[in-house]
This record gives structure tokens, sequence and C-alpha cells, in this order.
């Protein structure tokens, strides 16, 4: 520390003797060279200006800092190598493109790197050393999701294009020294792009030179190739050192302290014992551990000093701006400390307090910056947007880059900071800093609020300091309000984050963990200072005057889902309604369907109001319960049919129809480990027990392959669990007429009997059967009700004949006595369960009820629809609301607050990882996993917003055209395939659900950003799931949504070709209300529904439940203009199921001052939404044989691989290459023309 005071001194002295110097003066006329030099897990305390024990011996990089600017507050943007290294290359917040860990890589092709942006500016560009972006045993997961199952089987041209020169770079020498992908060798050598074994290499000659030496060396040559050169240099230089392994030669640790000096120093902790193992050459003590972290930073210094001289010598030196930092703080566990210290700061890699973030910074750029301490908050992507500055670009007009531009600042042109806020996220904690204040968040809601000042300590002092130790949360609620709204704010602009959960206990406790065995050991007082820090939960003066323990501001009192290793696994009961729409309940809203006993289940639980099935259809709901994966992803995306094939493709399309058609699996694939199968490996007893509908079925649904039937998938004991969508009869013997076969293992009870209460008295015995093992039981507790056939049960009839819904829209009896005998089923449950002597097992038990897809609004029973989802649009097999968003009821006692409701988007896939962690069972390895546990939302917490998709690409006439939505927040989008303009390009409806629930209105034309923002998550979406998708038919002529009508059912309506406002469009009523009502071509009213686009300030509407809107505003003194947009409620009966949604009328209203004048106007936008949106690779497809013949290059006849892909910049490769696999039938390497034609 004195070290720095002097250096602050130093700085002051040495600004007035040299004039600041105007940067444009200094490269105007010749860009200057840039240098990159990123140690890898470079602890803080390790330079020799901010070195507290005087132990760092780095000479040449103390020189750069001497005479250029040392940064005191610097950071990287994530505690880990891949993420942090990631926004390093890019310069952007690396959390953009889901580069969030070590796992999470390799680097997207799409990214732009500094090296790309320096290319375009004139530089030649150069990367040795370290990269860890590529595709290696850390990407196991992007190998897995792309269907590699080792880096053997990812063709070369693929490895490439992760590699340094496929991001922008011309020469290359990256690895340590035994693999070492290059194109240049140490002498200068150029050759084409090898793996070379620096160990073998030119007779052994380099055998003896350590990692970090060869490093060098390939440095200098290719700085030495280039420095004479006209056009400038950006070399990326990334040191392997200090990370481990330590196995530094002799020739380094003889330049630093001894083993005996450093235990003087305090390095003599006698528990630190590191064990010899592939990090490790040996044994290691303390001292030696941190000797050899020592001679690898010399290491590294020695090189910093090659490269100065060899730059002084050519007279470059002046022309030359030099980044030197760090990529994340020291490792301080057992298994990786490599013998650097963060001091003072507390934590280590892998956590984003001080010691893990914070970092060593040097900026230099002699005769440009002068010699300071620069105190400001900086980060590492300010590395890249000073380079594109200082190389001629503006990194201000370009919004892919994060950083700032450093020079301004370093030279005094810019009295400001660099930047308001500074921000990171890894893994599930956030932070945000301002000035020094540092405000962090963990996903459970801890809060902590800390000074991050250099003022303390002004001396190291390691028997009080204590950095980061006092939480200011409650100093400073103002402050932690701020920081957190920004915090907020930033992290809503990026993507939902792969990894949740993880540490739930203090992150302040988890972060003394992760600094591990020698968090403060280097005095004898070790012991003594650690157990002050234990005393966070102490009371009285102490506890003040050292409060570190973090509060938690959320303000429900949650219980731990599992409070330790011998807590108690819960039962687990998933009872599942078959074709239950959302509004077809009491605890929903409907007044027509007697559900006491659903609404028995909210009142002891929990209950979601915007909950989704993951598709429209009974089938692959079921799949992603089951899996936990998307539908598409397991191409199982309609309901299980005979016509469905095990080996689904997309189809070439018929002439008459604008995009072809696409098959779907007849099964749910054994390869898929179940969750019964997760659960029954973890000690559970399993049941199955009513409809499956996962198994392939021959002719009428008479049978199938039983191999997939429910007792393989990991069920112990089952009944049906087998092919039918529905029973044959709800009546014993459930066996229907003529040949139709009964419900497998299902003996037939008493004539008479229903299959509603029989299901749920089986379920009942089974459970007793088990309930008194000492294992716990999972039950799948699937109803065929509501589904057809629909046979009432007769002694409900006189009742609902007799009801009527108000609203009129749920009219049908005979559904209502299904409806009625379900909700009694699961009243037989739960009463068994309030016994007495059940009451133990009713404690330990958790209950998940919801339905596959939405109700059944196309079918009908003497004229009326079996039921109506409104106010939700659509239903079964439909991807508008009311096909996909379900009733979703959650009771676990003790564990969920009773009463309570969530209005959190949650999807069927969220079922399987949710059982999991409530049962304290991790997921599979590898195992694709889609749905994320939503415990957090049963305990009361808040979960990041995260996208929900629908993938529905068939086209069923007039139920559903091929589409793909996805919710993120209240906006909906759903892309309809082909169905744009003569089939050259997607058609696009956007909806705000929360102001439009009922999807009247489509937005796409009004905000075609964001139409463009969703449609990203769409492609990326189905390239992540390998989703199948329809073929364009590009000889179609015609309107694709003329073929959205209902006229293949029953009393097709006339469809409007326009609506309009009535006239006059403002009715006042006898109460001076203002009325307003959409009229079609005929003049008759329809259901309407509208939204303020303009001018909520002064304008309200009120939606009313008879289909008019009431309009109320205040215009005093208000000059301007409002526009309301008016749609149509439509698609909620059986015709109009599938009608594209008609453009929104608009009314525009002008205030002068108390007046106010309307004028309706329908103008046509000035783009139409396809226009207005980027055309997605999945549209405007050529046709087979053009394709064939632009990518036949050699004309032989067929496709290899390499021209299958083509240029791979840019795109998704392993798609690619998953689809090229699937077409190649005869696995010969090359595609022919009617493999094309033929595949998908």
């Amino acid at each position: 520390m004195k070290k720095l005071v002097r250096r602050m001194i130093l700085a002051i002295c040495l600004s007035t003797l040299f004039p600041l110097i105007s940067v444009a003066t200094v490269f105007g006329a010749q860009q200057p060279n840039i240098i990159f030099i990123v140690t890898d897990d470079h602890g803080y305390n390790d330079l020799e200006a901010t070195d507290l024990r005087d132990e760092v011996s780095m000479p040449n990089v103390h020189r750069l800092s001497t005479h250029g600017a040392l940064m005191t507050q610097a950071y990287c943007t994530a505690p880990q190598c891949v993420p942090s290294r990631a926004g390093i290359v890019t310069g952007r917040y690396q959390q953009r493109f889901r580069v969030e860990s070590n796992k999470e890589g390799p680097l997207p092709t799409t990214e732009k790197s500094i090296a790309s942006r320096l290319k375009g500016l004139g530089y030649t560009t150069g990367h040795v050393g370290k990269w860890h972006l590529d595709i290696n045993r850390g990407t196991k997961g992007w190998m897995a999701k792309n269907g590699y199952k080792s880096e053997a089987d990812i063709p070369s041209s693929v490895v490439s294009s992760f590699k340094p020169q496929g991001f922008g770079y011309d020469e290359f020498a990256e690895g340590t020294a035994t693999r070492v992908w290059s194109n240049f060798d140490v002498t200068g050598k150029s050759f084409p792009a090898r793996e070379v074994n620096y160990r073998t290499y030119e007779g052994n000659s380099h055998k003896e030179k350590y990692r970090i030496q060869l490093q060098t060396e390939l440095a200098l040559a290719f700085i030495n190739r280039h420095v004479v050169e006209p056009d400038p240099f950006f070399l990326y230089l990334g040191y392997y050192g200090p990370h481990v392994p330590l196995n530094a030669p002799a020739s380094l640790t003889d330049q630093v302290l001894s083993v005996s000096e450093l235990q003087q120093k305090g390095y003599d902790h006698s528990s630190v014992m590191i064990k010899k193992s592939a990090n490790y050459a040996k044994d290691y003590t303390e001292a030696e551990v941190r000797q050899q972290g020592l001679a690898l930073l010399k290491g590294i210094d020695n090189g910093v000093g090659d490269i100065y001289r060899l730059l002084e010598e050519k007279g470059k030196l002046e022309n030359t701006l030099i980044f030197f930092m760090s990529d994340n703080g020291a490792p301080l566990s057992v298994r990786s400390w490599d013998g650097s210290v963060n001091d003072p700061w507390h934590g280590s890699k892998g956590i984003i307090f001080e010691g893990g973030s914070r970092i060593p910074y040097i900026v230099h750029w002699k005769g440009v910056i002068p010699s300071q301490v620069f105190d400001q908050g900086v980060n590492t992507l300010d590395a890249g947007a000073t380079a594109v500055a200082v190389a001629g670009g503006d990194p201000d007009s370009d919004p892919m880059l994060d950083g700032v531009n450093l020079i301004p600042h370093l030279t005094g042109k810019d009295k400001g900071v660099p930047h308001r806020y500074l921000y990171q996220r890894y893994m599930n904690t956030a932070s945000i800093i301002e000035g020094k204040l540092k405000y962090m968040r963990h996903e459970n809601g801890e809060e902590l609020l800390f000074d991050v000042s250099m003022e303390k300590p002004a001396a190291y002092n390691p028997d009080k300091d204590f950095h980061e130790a006092v939480n200011l949360i409650e100093e400073m609620p103002e402050k932690a309000a701020e920081l957190r709204k920004e915090l907020k704010s930033f992290t809503g602009t990026l993507p939902v984050p792969h990894y949740s959960g993880g540490f739930h206990s203090s992150l302040y406790e988890f972060a003394k963990r992760q600094w591990g065995f020698r968090a403060n050991s280097h005095s004898s007082k070790a012991g003594e200072r650690n157990s002050k820090a234990g005393e966070s939960e102490s009371t009285g003066a102490s506890a003040q005057k050292h409060r570190n323990t973090p509060s938690v501001t959320s303000p429900l009192k949650s219980v731990p889902i599992q409070s330790g290793k011998d807590a108690q696994k819960p039962n687990v009961i998933m009872i599942l309604i078959d074709d239950m729409g959302w509004a077809d309940s009491a605890p929903y809203g409907s007044v027509y369907y007697d559900t006491p006993n659903l609404a028995r289940l909210c009142g002891e639980g929990m209950r979601f109001t915007d909950a989704y099935a993951a598709a429209p259809l009974c089938s692959p709901t079921r799949a992603s319960i089951m899996s936990g994966q998307y539908p598409a992803r397991l191409r199982m995306t309609q309901a299980v049919t005979p016509k469905n094939v095990p080996n689904p493709k997309a189809l070439p399309p018929n002439p008459n129809e604008y995009c072809g058609r696409v098959q779907n699996r007849n099964h749910l694939p054994l390869e898929v480990f179940t969750l019964p199968e997760a659960l029954k490996e973890a000690g559970y007893h399993t049941a199955h027990i009513g409809k499956w509908h996962l198994s392939p079925s021959g002719a009428r649904f008479t049978g199938g392959d039983t191999k997939y039937h429910a007792e393989n998938q990991g069920f112990d004991f089952v009944i049906g669990g087998a092919h039918r969508p529905g029973p044959p009869d709800y009546y014993s013997p459930y066996a229907g007429k003529g040949k139709a076969l009964g419900i497998r293992n299902l003996k037939p009870g008493p004539e008479g009997e229903y299959l509603n209460e029989r299901l749920a008295d089986e379920s009942i015995k089974w459970i007793d059967s088990v309930k008194d093992s000492d294992k716990p039981f999972y039950l799948n507790f699937w109803h065929y009700a509501v589904h057809g056939p629909i046979i009432p049960k007769k002694d409900l009839l006189p009742k609902y004949n007799k009801r009527r819904d108000p609203k009129a829209d749920q009219r049908c009896p005979e559904m209502a006595t299904m409806l009625d005998s379900m909700d009694n089923s699961i009243g037989m449950l739960l009463d068994w369960l309030d016994k007495p002597a059940n009451r133990q097992l009713k404690e330990n038990t958790l209950i998940i009820l919801t339905s596959d897809n939405g109700g059944v609004i196309h079918n009908q029973v003497d004229g009326n629809p079996w039921t109506s989802n409104r106010p939700l649009r659509g239903g079964k097999a439909n991807t508008y609301e009311g096909g996909v968003r379900e009733p979703w009821i959650v009771r676990w006692p003790g564990k969920i607050q009773p009463g309570t409701v969530c209005h959190d988007p949650v999807q069927s896939t969220d079922i399987y990882p949710t059982v999991l962690e409530a049962a304290g069972v991790m997921p599979r390895d590898g195992m694709p996993l889609d749905g994320k546990s939503i415990v957090p939302l049963l305990r009361g917490d808040a979960m990041k917003r995260r996208p929900i998709f629908t993938h529905f690409p068939h086209n069923m006439g007039a139920l559903c055209a091929p589409s793909t939505s996805v919710r993120l927040g209240d906006w909906k989008l759903i892309r309809f395939f082909h169905a744009g303009k003569d089939a050259a390009s997607h058609a696009y409806e956007l909806f705000d659900l929360k102001r439009d629930p009922s999807e009247a209105i489509n937005l796409a034309d009004h905000f075609p950003e964001k139409v463009r923002e969703l449609d990203r998550l769409i492609e990326t979406f189905l390239g992540d799931t390998d989703a199948l998708v329809p073929f364009r038919n590009p000889d179609f002529v015609g309107d694709p949504q003329a073929m959205r009508t209902g006229q293949s059912l029953s009393k097709a309506p006339k469809r409007p070709r326009a609506l309009r406002l009535n006239v006059p469009p403002i009715k006042t009523d006898k109460a001076g209300n203002r009325l307003i009502q959409l009229t079609d071509q005929d003049g008759a009213s329809r259901r309407t529904h509208a939204i303020v686009l303009e001018g909520s300030d002064w304008v309200q509407v009120d939606n009313n439940s008879d289909g008019s809107v009431e309009l109320r505003w205040d215009a005093a003194s208000k000059n301007g203009t409002a526009r309301i947009l008016f749609g149509w409620k439509g698609g909620a009966i059986p015709q109009e199921i599938n009608l594209a949604t008609i453009p929104a009328c608009v009314l525009e209203l002008s205030a002068r001052g108390s007046k106010v004048a309307h004028e309706f106007v329908m103008k046509s936008p000035s783009r139409s939404v396809n226009q207005a949106t980027s055309q997605s690779p999945a549209s405007g497809r050529r046709s087979q044989e053009r394709f064939f013949k632009s990518r036949d290059r050699n004309g032989d006849g067929a496709i290899t691989l390499e021209e299958f892909i083509g240029n791979p910049k840019g795109r998704n490769v392993p798609a690619l290459t998953k689809r090229f696999k699937n077409i190649d039938s005869n696995g010969d390497g090359k595609l022919q023309l009617d493999e094309l034609k033929s595949a998908n």
C-alpha cells in the first residue's frame, strides 16, 4: 500500500512536467499498434504497485504502470475464464449471447470480435496463447445439444470456425506447448493451420521451454513479422499463467522469494497441504504454492520485458497502445489455488465479490497517456472500445460495443467518469457498481451493499481488516433501491440465464467458503481472525460494529424446500386433466361449472394465472411433462395417431398448399430419461393410472407396439398407460361398441360405474398399498376426461340442463357433467388424504394439477360447443392463448403459503425439474432439460423473466396454421410459417397480453422492432431444438391467409371482410358513458377490445363484458392527439378459431383545451409486417433442385457436408451438420438429389 501512495505522488509530479497531448495529433496520421496482454487467474494484489507485503517482483509490468495508467478500480465482466474472455474478445457483455460460465461455450460464430473490427480498419491481427472459447471438454452441453457424441464427430470445418481464425485473426498460435493450433511458428515461418507439438517440433529444440516462455517467443515472432510493415498490427497475447497446473521450472522459482522467506511473511498455515494431482506436480505447502504463483508471474513479467524492449529497439513504443489485464481474480480453493492472492479483497474466482472480479489493469501508451493512478471504475470491455477508437473507428455509434473509449479520460480531455454504472452477472448473482458503492443481489432475493473504496485500509493489517464486511443495505435504503432498480433495468435487457438455483446460503458465507482454506492464513492469528469473522450473528456492540450478515429483504417468510440431507422426500401426485380449458372451473372465472374441489386445492395451495402447456394437443404436452423437454426437441409436436411415424420429417408441399406438412413421432423415445425413471432411481415407488397417449397406435387406435407403454418408461404399476386418446366408453365395462378394447389392467366394475371416480378409487388403493413403506411415491393420476367421446354422467344432466351461463359462453350440459365428475374424483382423493390416519401423508405430499391443452371449441353437441375459453382466443389445436394457457394448481402443505396466486408464466416443461428439485434429485448429466424449476415461485420468490415457446408446425385446416409462438414478459409473437404475401415470407401477429389478453389487436405493424426481437428468439429456439419446420411452396399463387377459414366446420359464418366503428362512432348512453363497438360489413355488432396506443395520460378505456368499449378522457388544458386501437375479439367460437387477426381500427382524438374532436381512420401501415421484419433462414426456401445445383460446386452430382454448409461464418453449423446426417439416408457422406427431395 505504501508503494501505491508513492505512485500517486509520482503521478502528480509527472503530470506537471508533461503537458497533455492530443490523441488525434499522435495517431491521426498513423494508427497505433495495439497489444492486449491478458493474464489468467491473476489476483489484484499481485502487482508491485499494489503488493501489500513486498513479495511480488514484476519490474517490467511495474514499468508499464509507472509510465502509464494504473487502474485501481478495474473489473472483469465475469469471475471465470470463458465468460470473461468472451467479453474481452467481443467488447460486449457476454451475457448478451449466453456465454455465462465455462460450460456455456463455445463463442457463437455470429459474434463480431474486436479483431474483426480492427481488421476492417486495416490491421493485421494475431492471437497467441490461451483462447478457451472453442469446442473443448467444457462444451459437452453444446456438443450434446448439437448431436455430437465426441469431438471426433465434429467436422474440421466446424471446429476451425470456433478457433481464433473464425473470429478475424489472421495469424494464430493457440494452445500451451504440446497442442498449439497455429499457422506460424517461433521462427516466424508461416504454414497452413495445423496442430504443433513444441515438445517434438524441429528436433526438440523447444522441449525445455516452459509454456509462458513459449508464448512470449511466439508473440515476439508475430511482432517481428509486422512491426516493420506499413499496416498496424493487433496482438492478443493470452498468457497461461498463473493458472494451474503449477510446474514452474527452477529457472523461474530461483528468481522469486524462497520458501523459507515466504513462510516468514506468513505463508505458514500448517493445515494447508495441497496433494499431488493433475494441477500440482507434487505435494505442496502453502509457501510452496505461493512461490509457484510468484514464479509464473515472474515468467510473465520477463515476457512483458522482452516485448517492451523489442518495441523500443524497433522505434515503435510510442506508437503502440498496450493493455495489461487479468481475466478474473485468483482462485483460492484447495483444488485450484494458483499461488496468486486477491488481498485485501474478499472472495475469489467464481464469485463476484471484489476478490473474484477486481483485477490488475494497466494502460500504457508512451507519449500519450501520462503517468497516473486512475481510481475511477472501468472494466475489460473498455479495452475493445478504446482499441476501435484509436484505430479510427467510432465505438459510440456501434450498438454492439458495451465499453468506453478510455483515452479521453486518461489524457484529461474528459473530466467525467467513464461509467455511471458497471455491471456483472454470474450464475445466479448480479451486481452494479456506482463509484465506490457496490450492490449485489442473489436470485433468492438476498441483497448486499458495500463501500469498496481503497480508503480502507490505509495500511494492511490482517488482524483487523476484512473488506466487504459491513453490509450497508439498512443504512442506505434509498441508494440500495436506486441501484436495485438500475440493476433490474440492465438485467432485463439480457437473456434469462441458463443457470439458476445453485447456492442458497448467505452470499457472504458462500464467499468465505470459496475463499477457502487460506482466506486469512497469512499470520499466526489466522484462527483468531476467522473466529471474529464468524461473529456476524452475535449480539451487542461487536455485532453492530462488524455486521456482515447480509439482509434478506423479501417480505415473505418462505419455508425451506429441503432442510438438510435428512429431509424427508415428498410424495408427488401429478394430476393431468385432458382437454380442460383455462376458463373451465370456478377458480378461473366460470359460473357454469361446479368445481368445489379445484377451488379447495387453490385455497390450500397456489393458483397460477399464466401457465402454459408446451403444445395445444395431448401427446406433445404429455411428452414435455415426462421429459422436461420441448416437444420440438422430441419431434413429437402433434397428437399421436395411426398416421404418425417413428422418424418424422418435413414433407415437400403439395401443389395446392402454400407450405408442406410436418410429420409427427408416434412415441416417446425410450432414450429419454423420464421423470418416473429419475425418481425411481432415487428410491421412489412409481405408478401411472389413466391416459398415456405416448405409444404408437394401430389402425383405428386398436393397439400398437407395447414397448412404448408406461410400464417401460419408469412406472412400477400401470392402469391404462397405452395408446388411446380417449376411452371407448366412460361407463363400465369401458369397452364401447364393436371391437373396441377396454382400458388396460382395469377390470370392469359394477353397472353404472363412471370412469372418473373409478380411476380415483384405483389411485387411492395404490397409494394405500405403498404408503407404509420407507420409500416415497410418485403417481401420475392422468384423467381421460374431459376428452371425447362426450358421454355425460347421467345423474348430473338434470342439474346442467337447467343451468344457464350469464355470458352464454359455456352451454354444453353433457361436457359439464364430465367436468363435474372429474372434480368429484379429485375430491375423493383429497378426502382420503384428509383422514386423520393419513395426516402425515398429506403433509408430505406435493400435488400438481394442470391440463394438457386448451378447451375444445371446434366440436359441438346439439349445436353447442363443448366449452368456451373466453376471454382467451382460440382453443385446442391452436396456438392462440385459448389453445395453450391452462389451469395450474399446486398444493404442498407447509411449503406453499395457502391461497396464493402467481402471475409468472410457467410451462409444462417445468414440472420435471420442479419435482426433481423438490425431491432433492439432480438431473442426469448430458440430458437436455428445457424446463426450469419453479420451486422459487412456490416459496414466494421471484424468478428471472424467460421466453415461453410453443411450436406447432402442423397445418390443421380450419383449426390451425403452422406456427411457432414466443411469450416474453407481456409480449407474445406468433410466426405463421410462409403465410405472408404469396407465401414468400412469414406472417406475424404481435400481442400485448397485459392490455389485450384476448389477442384482438395485432400490433406487429406498430412495433416492428419488437417483432424483430422476438422473431430472433424464435429462430434461436428452432435452431437450438433442431425443430422441424414446413417447407415453403415456391410455386404457390394466392393468399395463404385465405386458407385460414372455418369453412370445413359446421355453420361456417360469413367472415368479416373488415371491421368498422358503429355510426356514430361514439355514442353516449343515459349515464353519460361514451361507448364504442365494432360492426361487420352487414352492420352486425362484434365483440370489441381497445387499447390506447398514444395518449394514455388523458384517455382511458374500459373493455366491457358485452363486447362494447367505454371511453373516458380528461382533456382539460391538454393539447395533443390520442390514438386508440380497436380490435375484434374473435376466435372464441368454433367457426372463428383459425381466422387471422383482422387489422385494427384506429380512432384519433384531438384535444385543444377542453374540446375534443374525434376522427375515425383506417390507415394502411407504411410497411407490412413482412417487410418490417427480417426474413429468417426458414423463410424463402429455394426449390430442392435449385438448392442442389447451387451447392454442388464441382458438378459431380453429389453434395458433401462442406458443400452443404457453405461458408460457415454466421451460420448454425451444428444444426446444418445434424440436418445433413438426417438427409444422408445411406450414410455415404454425400447427398443425392433424390435424398434431398424425400428428406426433411
